[in-house]
């Protein structure tokens, strides 16, 4: 079964740097999950040395692979200080996946969990509400373990 949207069941966690036992606590108000895997790529244009007249080839050379997370949702003046603070710094971070059946909890697919660093947090307010949204590029990209 595919996922129903990345659902992140808990949203985004942060990831305390604790030894040995590291502590994750939700993102509070974070609605959507947004990942972007990228390979980053230069391309290289190379000619046919029989044909110097003929147009160049592209050849595309992998540089390396990034990931960058987002997540769009309400303001929680709580955790306004915690994500203020990690800006800047890199930090471990776990997202929940699964999808909705129906039940409060949902059933679980898997677990991204990625080290990164917060690289932006928007705010806005509006009409009477606040929003936000937080932007984690990733060191690597995340690394998914299914549910058994």
């Amino acid at each position: 079964r595919g996922l129903d949207a990345l659902r992140g069941r808990d949203g985004i966690k942060i990831g305390d740097g604790a030894t040995p036992t590291e502590v994750f606590t939700v993102v509070c108000g974070i609605e959507d999950i947004d990942i972007n895997e990228q390979a980053d790529t230069n391309k290289l244009m190379r000619r046919d040395c029989t044909k110097p007249g003929s147009i160049p080839s592209a050849l595309i050379q992998v540089t390396g692979k990034s990931a960058t997370i987002s997540g769009p949702g309400i303001s929680d003046t709580t955790q306004m200080e915690v994500l203020r603070a990690a800006i800047g710094f890199p930090k471990n971070f776990k997202i929940d996946a699964g999808y909705y059946d129906g039940t409060d909890a949902g059933v679980g697919a898997g677990t991204f969990a990625l080290n990164g660093v917060i690289t932006a947090r928007n705010q806005k307010a509006a009409n009477g509400s606040t929003t936000m949204e937080i932007t984690i590029e990733c060191n690597g990209i995340p690394v998914w373990t299914p549910v058994p």
